[in-house]
């Protein structure tokens, strides 16, 4: 399957073989000419058959052929994503080393998702101590043995003790965060931005992945120029 939506479509029908159409485009958030034209496309294959209702309903049960291709589907699918944490929990322990090198002692995690569980795992494997995770949650102060501060928490200690976190960079995993906790840093520290010439450096991590994917990128294509 080349489109995405089509393979989003067969999972959809593994999980509620009697959903009609007009609740699968509802599921999938395209139009119902969309998704006619995609159910059309994996009744050709075989994946799906058409029973019609009274009126002008229709009711799309996923096959047998069709529950097997989605069972591998999603499996794949499974596999990819592990693949792609893998590879990114890889890369983040390249940029905390690279970090270090630049004199970077000590990491912040801004926010919590799945970006700040490998983070946590990457910096297990780095030189650079994280100290502590930024979150916009009162209610836990410790996740994964690591504590957790309030952004108000934060600002307090950074407005009072800011040449401490000299060595120190925040990995923000959330852009909104990033910028409610710039916005409350003391308005007494002078010239703050909205970007990595704060008080404190302050950086996201998807721009931290793209960067690094970009030099290496770049490498490839240096070396290939001077063989």
């Amino acid at each position: 399957m080349s489109s995405e939506k089509h393979l989003d479509a067969l999972l959809e029908l593994e999980k509620n073989p009697s959903t009609n159409q007009r609740s699968l485009s509802q599921k999938l958030n395209i139009s119902l000419g969309l998704t006619n034209e995609i159910l059309q496309n994996l009744i050709h294959r075989g994946w799906v058959k058409a029973n019609k209702l009274k009126g002008r309903k229709w009711l799309y049960l996923i096959t047998p052929a069709g529950m097997s291709k989605a069972t591998q589907f999603a499996f794949q699918r499974f596999q990819e994503t592990q693949k792609y944490f893998w590879d990114a929990e890889n890369i983040i322990i390249s940029l905390l080393e690279r970090l270090h090198h630049k004199g970077k002692e000590k990491i912040i995690i801004l926010g919590k998702n799945q970006y700040t569980k490998l983070i946590i795992l990457a910096s297990t494997d780095s030189p650079i101590e994280l100290t502590m995770i930024i979150s916009d949650e009162q209610s836990q102060k410790n996740f994964l043995g690591h504590q957790v501060v309030s952004i108000y928490e934060f600002t307090k200690k950074i407005n009072q003790l800011a040449e401490e976190y000299e060595d120190t960079i925040i990995i923000s995993v959330d852009r909104e965060l990033r910028k409610s906790l710039l916005s409350k840093i003391s308005k007494n520290i002078n010239d703050i931005k909205s970007n990595e010439e704060s008080i404190i450096d302050i950086i996201n991590i998807d721009d931290l992945i793209k960067k690094y994917i970009t030099s290496q990128h770049n490498n490839v294509a240096n070396n290939k120029e001077i063989k």
